[in-house]
């Protein structure tokens, strides 16, 4: 079955490698990447019309061992852009329902009126699905739901009701040629199609997203049948 991807899982890897190639301070590369997922919101969900794009923007681990002087541009650079989008005509354009999900509540106060700002501006819509995920970690998300009860059977929507991510993935794009998944979503990946590619993210452009949906629709999906 050949379709286009629904549900687009991005993780924007190289922003560090892109500083140090470009010699850029280390803060203007973040918010280079940071500008950069604006655009990528309308390569995929506009021109591309996906449903969904899920953007694997900051890890728990991140969050949990990186010091101050190298969390505090990368949370700046996202809260700068959770503003941006609270006000950007192609969000409002599109009807896109923006989330900020995972462990983020120990982030700035900057961060975390940004992210309200962002939310609350798009909570009425249901067009498109924006989620970034801040302070994210695919185990620790499975570890947590054998804390949950369930009442009788358990299937897979049973499961994904109680996930962050709550919808399967079709295709993961990660950038920087990093052959690694990160600890990003596992469970909603299982028949996800990806495409790596050797670009830091920054430098990612309109024509390499295009070119990775007419890769995708090459692809013919059974799903194990």
């Amino acid at each position: 079955m050949y379709c286009k991807p629904e549900h687009v899982l991005l993780i924007p890897d190289g922003n560090r490698r892109y500083a140090k190639k470009f010699n850029l301070d280390l803060n203007d590369a973040y918010v280079c990447g940071a500008s950069k997922i604006t655009d990528t919101i309308s390569w995929i969900l506009d021109i591309g019309d996906s449903k969904q794009l899920t953007v694997y923007g900051l890890a728990y681990e991140n969050i949990a061992h990186r010091n101050s002087e190298e969390l505090d541009p990368i949370v700046d650079a996202w809260s700068n852009e959770f503003i941006r989008w609270s006000r950007l005509p192609l969000v409002h354009d599109l009807k896109i329902n923006i989330t900020i999900r995972g462990e983020c509540d120990t982030l700035s106060t900057k961060f975390q009126r940004a992210k309200n700002m962002v939310e609350s501006a798009t909570r009425g819509y249901n067009n498109k699905n924006l989620v970034i995920l801040i302070g994210y970690s695919g185990r620790r998300e499975i570890l947590s739901l054998f804390s949950k009860s369930f009442d009788g059977f358990v299937d897979e929507k049973a499961i994904l009701r109680n996930m962050t991510v709550n919808n399967p993935i079709d295709l993961v794009i990660r950038t920087s040629n990093t052959l690694r998944l990160s600890d990003c979503p596992l469970f909603q990946i299982s028949y996800a199609e990806f495409i790596f590619i050797e670009k830091y993210f920054p430098e990612l452009n309109r024509d390499d997203i295009l070119s990775i949906y007419d890769r995708f629709n090459t692809i013919e999906r059974n799903f194990g049948s």
